[in-house]
């Protein structure tokens, strides 16, 4: 059985609008054009909320 080791990434102050306070376990978040995410409930505590990428988005986008 292999771990992938990229697989855990966090972002520590990273900056969303307020409404994510209001994100349920049935929600999925689209975060900049990058992913759908869902809510860990399981880590996440008031104030520090953790999200599970559901599916990965491809792009086109090469930035300069």
């Amino acid at each position: 059985f292999r771990l992938n080791e990229n697989s855990l990434i966090i972002t520590e102050n990273a900056v969303s609008e307020p409404s994510i306070l209001n994100v349920t376990k049935d929600d999925r978040l689209q975060f900049m054009r990058n992913a759908f995410f869902c809510l860990d409930e399981k880590t996440s505590t008031e104030g520090k909320l953790a999200f599970n990428r559901v599916v990965e988005m491809k792009s086109s986008y090469k930035p300069n």
